[in-house]
C-alpha cells in the first residue's frame, strides 16, 4: 500500500538514526568527544532520570496480581484504589475484556475530573479510553477522514503521529504556521489563509489539530488563542 510507504514518522529520522550508530561507537570503545549520549527526540522522561510516580505502578500491580494487596508491602491509599478496580471487574483484574469505551469506574472517575478542572460536567457514556494519546488521535483521525479529498489543518512544526495518521488513511494534510519569533503561536490569519489554500485546492477540511502544550515547541496557548 503506497499510503504506508509514504508515511514518515520523521522523529525517528536521520538524527536518532545516527543517535544510534555513535552509541554503538562508544559500546565498542571508541573514542569520542563525549562518553554518553542522552536520547531526547521523543518524551521519554524515565530514559532521561526522571522518578516514575510509584502510586500508578503499584495499583497495576496490584490489580494484576491481587495476591499482593495482603502482602502488607502497598499504602493505604494504593489498596483502595485497587480493590475499587477489582471489584468493577467483578475480580477478574486486567486479563478480563472490558467495555469497549473502557472501564465504566475509570470514565466516572475522568467525568468527575474534569468537572473538577473545567466546571463542566461530562458524562461517563461520552468518554472513550484508549491505549495511550497517540491511538486516540489515531483513531479520531481514521473516523474523520472519509475520501482522498478530506483533510485536516495541523501546525507545523508538529509531532509527526498527526501527518503519518493522515498519510496512512489516505487524507490530505494542511499545515498552518507557527512562528518562533511570535512564541511559537499561529494567528487567525495564518488559519485563515491556511484553510483559504486548502479550500482552492479542493480540500474539505474536517478538522483543526490543536497539540497545547505545543509538542515539539512547549509553547502553551493562552485562552483567547484557543476561543
Amino acid at each position: 500500500d503506497n499510503k504506508i510507504r509514504m508515511a514518515k514518522y520523521a522523529v525517528r529520522g536521520a538524527v536518532p538514526a545516527r543517535a544510534g550508530e555513535l552509541a554503538q561507537q562508544l559500546k565498542a570503545g571508541e573514542k569520542l568527544p563525549f562518553d554518553r549520549l542522552v536520547f531526547c527526540n521523543i518524551g521519554n522522561p524515565h530514559a532521561v532520570g526522571q522518578k516514575p510516580i510509584t502510586f500508578y505502578r503499584q495499583v497495576a500491580a496490584a490489580v494484576t496480581d491481587p495476591s499482593l494487596l495482603s502482602a502488607g508491602i502497598y499504602p493505604d491509599d494504593v489498596k483502595k484504589r485497587a480493590t475499587e478496580y477489582l471489584a468493577a471487574t467483578n475480580g477478574a483484574g486486567s486479563g478480563a475484556y472490558t467495555d469497549s469505551s473502557g472501564l465504566l469506574l475509570v470514565r466516572q472517575q475522568v467525568a468527575n475530573f474534569l468537572l473538577r478542572r473545567d466546571g463542566y460536567p461530562a458524562e461517563p457514556k461520552d468518554i472513550y479510553l484508549t491505549t495511550g494519546a497517540s491511538e486516540g488521535v489515531k483513531r479520531a483521525i481514521t473516523a474523520l477522514i472519509k475520501d482522498e479529498r478530506c483533510g485536516m489543518l495541523i501546525p507545523r512544526p508538529q509531532y509527526p503521529l498527526y501527518s503519518a495518521a493522515l498519510t496512512m488513511v489516505g487524507g490530505r494534510i494542511v499545515y498552518y504556521d507557527m512562528y518562533e519569533e511570535k512564541g511559537w503561536k499561529t494567528s487567525q490569519e495564518e488559519l485563515n489563509q491556511a484553510a483559504a489554500d486548502a479550500f482552492t485546492d479542493g480540500t474539505k477540511l474536517r478538522a483543526i489539530t490543536v497539540i497545547n502544550p505545543g509538542n515539539p515547541v512547549g509553547a502553551v496557548l493562552d485562552r483567547e488563542d484557543v476561543v
